[in-house]
């Protein structure tokens, strides 16, 4: 959060801008396994960061492939060019709790995962996201899903505490 303040009438205003700051990976391949060198993108790409059409940051990708973006609050277009490629982003306010299904769809997506609708049902896109994670985390490629309570389909207990551990929380 920054002040602003008036030019000229020496009084500070009392408005205060926010942003968020968000951090964007550009990587070969998805998760978190390997070193960052190895999952970051090669030869340290430029890259343009446009606000309602408008260049707010530039410069160049980490050697993990990240970008660290300043967004503005309120409802604005963001988008990075880079790779020869624009990559449009939506800045969420929140994120389910991790014993939601939507959650947990959430963080499946945010660790590069899951790419599909976050409706919160289970479908074939889910099965494989879940897939993809065990098989990089070294857990039984089962799925995940603990159908015992079906329809109240959750994830098993060792992928929610491999999810929720890989995640962060």
């Amino acid at each position: 959060m920054a002040d602003v303040s008036r030019a000229g009438d020496g009084q500070q205003n009392k408005n205060r801008l926010r942003f968020r700051r968000v951090k964007v990976y550009f990587q070969r391949f998805a998760g978190k396994i390997a070193e960052a060198g190895q999952r970051g993108v090669s030869a340290a790409p430029q890259y343009k960061v446009r606000i309602d059409g408008r260049i707010t940051q530039f410069g160049t990708l980490a050697t993990d492939g990240s970008v660290e973006v300043l967004v503005p609050g309120g409802r604005v277009a963001v988008a990075i060019e880079t790779l020869g490629t624009t990559y449009a982003l939506e800045v969420l306010n929140g994120i389910a709790p991790e014993t939601d299904i939507a959650g947990q769809l959430q963080r499946l997506t945010l660790l590069g995962y899951y790419a599909g609708d976050l409706t919160g049902a289970f479908d074939a896109r889910t099965d494989a996201a879940l897939l993809d994670f065990q098989a990089d985390h070294g857990l039984d490629p089962d799925g995940g899903l603990d159908r015992t309570g079906f329809p109240d389909t959750k994830l098993g207990a060792t992928t929610y505490n491999k999810l929720k551990s890989v995640f962060g929380e």
